[in-house]
């Protein structure tokens, strides 16, 4: 099964972008699927225009798919931008999407409604988001909650590719991960974790065991004694629970059983133990990792990336009388 995802290059990758993406990505890379991992740089452009920073962030990112261990065989991985037939067949699934399926989008809606700067990028990112993945072929995308409307947007413009030029675009499939809670903040948590919430609010994929500890030593419980998964009555406890399910790769059931005897101070120490056991050796790869295995892992998947793509780009093409 070929899969494709993405991530933003937007800085400070935090654990909640870990358990939602690069676990899972690990997980269907192991699994032997033929994987399509892209830092998609032409998105973030929607919200960042400092060109510096956005280079930075996009070399972070970088090294980050190749420390969580994103690079086998079956695995390519590549810069969005490097790839320059996903904005072209963008332009080509645009003139097929008509304006009110952009406009009803949520995301777009929300954000224009927020009093958000938008743009016509920000307007399009769904059609971007197509084009990433329909080019190619792709059987199923790991998506969250926020995201599965731009799928089906996906799945709408494919059907209707087919129906006017003939049979080209798979219809891809979701890939949701149930079993995995989400990720909330960790002063507020009733709240998804978010870097935009503040520092003390999220955990870093990068930061160091003391700030790590602290983070999690500070994190907001309750004024009871009981440890219980109820994210209405007692978000902050469950909100670590969520997190050791997740880190230790059992089910919440199983997490809130082995802590039923167990303090609060005890629960957070166990949690930040956990944490620190997956993500000390990423934080360790990540700063040891040359910057040519970094482009060489980047440089192949490109490659791997661009001899699809045009071969569905000549497709299109052809179909639709381009010449």
């Amino acid at each position: 099964m070929r899969i494709l995802s993405g991530i933003q290059p937007t800085g400070n990758l935090h654990i909640g972008n870990y358990v939602g993406a690069f676990k899972q990505f690990q997980d269907l890379q192991d699994k032997g699927h033929e994987c399509f991992f892209s830092v998609v740089d032409l998105h973030a452009l929607t919200a960042l225009h400092d060109r510096e920073r956005l280079h930075t962030l996009t070399q972070e990112a970088k090294r980050v798919f190749c420390a969580v261990g994103l690079t086998q065989d079956n695995t390519a991985l590549f810069v969005q931008s490097t790839v320059p037939q996903h904005t072209q067949l963008t332009w080509i699934l645009s003139t097929l999407t008509p304006i009110g399926e952009s406009e009803r989008m949520t995301q777009f809606k929300d954000k224009k409604a927020q009093g958000m700067e938008t743009n016509t990028g920000l307007f399009i990112y769904p059609i971007l988001m197509a084009a990433d993945i329909l080019l190619y072929k792709t059987d199923a995308v790991p998506v969250g909650e926020d995201q599965l409307q731009h799928l089906e947007l996906t799945r709408t413009i494919a059907r209707k590719f087919n129906a006017m030029f003939g049979d080209t675009f798979k219809e891809p499939q979701a890939i949701t991960e149930q079993s995995t809670a989400r990720i909330m903040s960790l002063k507020d948590p009733t709240k998804k974790m978010s870097k935009s919430l503040g520092e003390t609010h999220y955990i870093g994929i990068l930061e160091d065991e003391k700030t790590i500890r602290e983070k999690i030593q500070h994190a907001t419980t309750d004024s009871e004694t009981t440890i219980q998964y109820s994210p209405k009555s007692k978000p902050g406890i469950s909100n670590l629970l969520a997190l050791y399910s997740a880190f230790a790769t059992i089910t919440i059931q199983q997490a809130e059983e082995h802590f039923s005897r167990t303090s609060y101070a005890a629960l957070k120490e166990e949690v930040a133990t956990t944490l620190l056991t997956h993500l000390k050796p990423i934080r360790e790869t990540f700063y040891s990792l040359s910057e040519d295995e970094v482009n060489s892992h980047f440089e192949s998947g490109r490659a791997r990336a661009t001899h699809i793509a045009q071969t569905t780009l000549n497709e299109v093409y052809q179909k639709v009388g381009l010449c």
